[in-house]
């Protein structure tokens, strides 16, 4: 982690950085700016015992999360800032579920310092198909260690649970948020941008659509046992390159998937869509069980019959004939000619 970030270790619980939202909201008289040398004088003389953050550790922390700014010798709230100490409940220090909600959701979406922290922790779960829950099965992995501090950080906003085992998991209260970034990473053309609700539904109604037209595809070959454990799996885990897994025909084992399946989809009847590395690596890993199914004329409502459907199969190999495909090589934006 940078230099920059490790003030995060630091952090144990929430109720310094609310404490000193609250010592600004209140002696600057709702105007939610005050200058460094007054605020420091009164955290001194009105800080928590005890406190593992010193006063300009808090600070630092405070602008990591986006809850101010300063400016000249002032600190001034950002409109988050205000939004999280107006939501706090009179004679309480702890931190309420809307206030975690709300702060958890600008790490994870905006594009601020934390951004690779947030898009490393993520990628270090995944979903337990048993449970619902996302996981990481024993303790810290090696490749953690320059995520440990944000871990802290964490733990302190209750994102983050162990158990006596070493089994660290995801709070379940933050499953919708966790999920919507997990799209968002898997997704290359959301990377720059906040995707809307529209653009998410119509991702995840695109995928629903490809699974049930697998589902028939296995039935229709005499597969029922096969067709039953069809599953969207997008949103299990960001490392997976894939959307759906299925089977490919009657030889197929129903412990051993051997169809993956990336959707993209589209408005449009042009074959357009970004191919991302991580999609790229699985689909040379699979070769000729990975397939791209592109959904064209694509509205949410549709049935999978009434969308132009173009099926890609082995896109390692033939994503790369130039008589077809055109490339831009800076994200890989594949482009029918």
């Amino acid at each position: 982690m940078p230099k920059e970030l490790q003030c995060l270790e630091r952090v144990r619980n929430f109720e310094e950085i609310l404490w000193i939202l609250f010592l600004i909201k209140y002696f600057s008289k709702g105007s939610f700016e005050i200058s460094f040398n007054r605020l420091k004088k009164i955290h001194s003389e009105k800080c928590i015992r005890g406190s593992f953050l010193s006063f300009e550790d808090s600070l630092e922390i405070m602008k990591l999360l986006q809850l101010c700014t300063t400016n000249g010798e002032n600190i001034i709230l950002t409109s988050l800032g205000i939004k999280i100490i107006n939501q706090q409940k009179n004679g309480s220090s702890d931190p309420n579920e809307g206030q975690l909600h709300d702060l958890i959701y600008s790490i994870f979406f905006s594009h601020g310092p934390l951004e690779n922290e947030v898009n490393r922790f993520i990628r270090s779960f995944s979903m337990n198909e048993g449970t619902g829950i996302y996981e990481n099965i024993g303790s810290l992995k090696p490749e953690w260690s320059c995520d440990l501090n944000f871990v802290f950080l964490a733990s302190s906003l209750n994102l983050i649970k162990s158990e006596i085992t070493g089994k660290l998991f995801l709070n379940p209260k933050y499953q919708n948020i966790v999920q919507r970034k997990i799209g968002i990473l898997k997704n290359s053309e959301w990377w720059d941008r906040e995707p809307t609700t529209e653009e998410i539904d119509a991702s995840k109604e695109a995928e629903r659509l490809v699974e049930k037209n697998e589902k028939q595809r296995l039935i229709t070959l005499g597969r029922e046992d096969l067709a039953k454990s069809v599953k969207v799996v997008s949103y299990y885990d960001a490392k997976i390159g894939y959307d759906v897994l299925s089977y490919e025909d009657n030889y197929s084992k129903l412990d051993e998937p051997d169809r993956f399946i990336e959707v993209k989809e589209s408005v449009k009847s042009k074959v357009v869509f970004n191919f991302s590395y991580n999609e790229q690596k699985t689909a040379r890993k699979y070769r000729e069980k990975y397939h791209i199914h592109f959904l064209g004329n694509f509205k949410i409502g549709n049935s999978y019959e009434d969308c132009l459907i173009r099926i890609i199969d082995d896109p390692a190999k033939n994503l790369l004939d130039f008589s077809k495909y055109r490339i831009d090589a800076k994200r890989l934006i594949i482009s029918e000619l």
